[in-house]
């Protein structure tokens, strides 16, 4: 398996449950293409990994996390990883995004002056946060909303063939002929 492409630089990741599922989720991706099975054959993801001898990557990447941490514990306290590992901040972080969007007005109005400035925003929290909102509202800018068409979503994310997939639920084609004779007697 690719367990160095999957794993690198992880001795120094921040891992959180939701990665953890993605590393195992590939992991098992490969691991079920090796032994020849599909989720639908319904095979514990622990019963493939005993079969080809193989321990959760997950694991893998805990004992990186370990060995690396035993290795700084080891190393002198003038190398960089060391000392970037002992650092402590000072102070208060700033917010940041009032200024940033001053920074953005200031520029906007050195290349287009005079002009009404009308802003594309999309869902991400440091367009639709309140105090961002408030800014672009004092400077009398407009705000398009975020167009409800996404290339990344697939029209089965919007529900438009709840039908289709009912009556496609369970059945398994092996070709793409397959699956439109299958939906046209849908």
């Amino acid at each position: 398996m690719a367990v160095p492409v999957l794993t690198y630089g992880s001795k120094s990741w921040i891992i959180k449950e939701r990665d953890k599922s993605k590393l195992q989720a590939a992991e098992m991706r490969f691991l079920r293409r090796v032994k020849g099975c599909t989720r639908r054959d319904l095979i514990r993801n622990e019963d493939i990994r005993k079969e080809l001898n193989i321990y959760n990557i997950n694991e893998k990447v805990e004992d990186y996390e370990e060995k690396w941490k035993e290795h700084l514990s080891r190393m002198d306290n003038e190398r960089i990883p060391a000392l970037i590992q002992q650092y402590q901040p000072k102070g208060k972080r700033d917010i940041g995004r009032s200024r940033k969007i001053l920074k953005l007005r200031r520029a906007l109005l050195e290349k287009h002056p005079g002009k009404k400035i009308i802003l594309q925003s999309d869902n991400a929290w440091p367009h639709s946060d309140r105090v961002t909102v408030e800014k672009i509202r004092t400077f009398g800018w407009k705000t398009l909303p975020q167009s409800l068409y996404s290339p990344d979503l697939a029209p089965s994310d919007y529900h438009l063939f709840g039908s289709v997939k009912e009556q496609l639920q369970g059945e398994r084609h092996e070709t793409l002929e397959d699956i439109r004779e299958s939906s046209a007697e849908a």
